[in-house]
């Protein structure tokens, strides 16, 4: 696996939402700034705070000075249920 990366609306996986449902609710004046298909999401949510982890810090620095660019990650992708075996069994 490669580290995330943003992509463009025909690039998506099967099974995510279309433009019409990601646009519901949203007013049509808003601009897109960045949409993340896949990320890094920490392992233990109660161990590591939002600020204390790649993924969280990066979407801060883009939301805060308007660049998508500044969301380059370096740590891989695991949204994927594959990467959550225990999911469900709370």
């Amino acid at each position: 696996m490669s580290p995330v990366t943003a992509t463009r609306t025909g690039d998506r996986r099967p099974g995510l939402r279309d433009e019409t449902e990601l646009r519901a609710g949203i007013p049509s004046d808003l601009p897109e700034l960045m949409r993340l298909d896949e990320r890094n999401e920490p392992r233990d949510l109660w161990d590591v705070m939002p600020s204390g982890h790649e993924t969280f810090q990066m979407i801060a620095e883009v939301l805060d000075s308007g660049d998508p660019i500044r969301y380059r990650p370096t740590l891989l992708a695991n949204t994927h249920w594959s990467h959550w075996p225990d999911a469900g069994t709370l």
